[in-house]
């Protein structure tokens, strides 16, 4: 069975539209009982055009993407678009979230409400679940480090010293001066400037 894909504007009488896609089995003419994907609870449609057909669900979106950025469904009123389709999801910049939206959402997700509520996480316990015992790799394994003593001589000693102090200096190209790293090169250089 092939689905027909379609780019449909569903509209009140004397009202606001809603421009959305769809893909379904029938044929877009007789698909009369789908008017969208609103959430707008005010928005009650009483008809609906169907404005293009094409082969493709990414057609169908590419032309939705196109005409919600013509007609920048997000925050006109004549719209009961809340966000803007995109080709990775929806875009809600620019749509004004009033105190009592805000308000909503909140209540939405408080109490037993919230998805999370009585599950106590910690990133410990999280770790613990994750690396603890035997799922973790080195487990079992003996450290590296573990019983390991340096025996350098002083000449090693030294030259690591001397190593380690070469890495550090940094030569001042103003001057040739030797400085201790790129910080005190840089206060070396205020003094050329003064």
């Amino acid at each position: 069975m092939t689905k027909h894909h379609y780019v449909y504007s569903s509209y009140e009488e004397w009202g606001r539209e809603y421009i959305g896609i769809r893909s379904c089995n029938c044929l877009p003419e007789e698909d009369t009982r789908y008017f969208g994907s609103f959430c707008d609870r005010s928005f009650k449609p009483t008809g609906k055009t169907i404005l293009f057909v094409c082969e493709t669900r990414i057609e169908a979106s590419e032309i939705e993407i196109e005409l919600h950025n013509f007609f920048d469904v997000a925050v006109n009123p004549q719209f009961a678009n809340r966000s803007k389709a995109t080709s990775t999801g929806f875009d809600r910049t620019g749509v004004p979230q009033t105190k009592e939206w805000k308000e909503e959402k909140s209540q939405n997700y408080t109490g037993e409400k919230n998805p999370n509520y009585g599950n106590r996480w910690s990133w410990a316990e999280e770790r613990k679940k994750l690396w603890g015992g035997e799922k973790n790799p080195c487990y079992g394994k003996p450290s590296r480090n573990q019983g390991h003593k340096w025996n350098l001589t002083e000449e090693q000693k030294e030259n690591m010293k001397k190593a380690a102090l070469a890495r550090l200096l940094v030569e001042c190209p103003v001057c040739g001066k030797l400085c201790k790293g790129p910080g005190a090169l840089a206060n070396h250089l205020k003094t050329h400037k003064q």
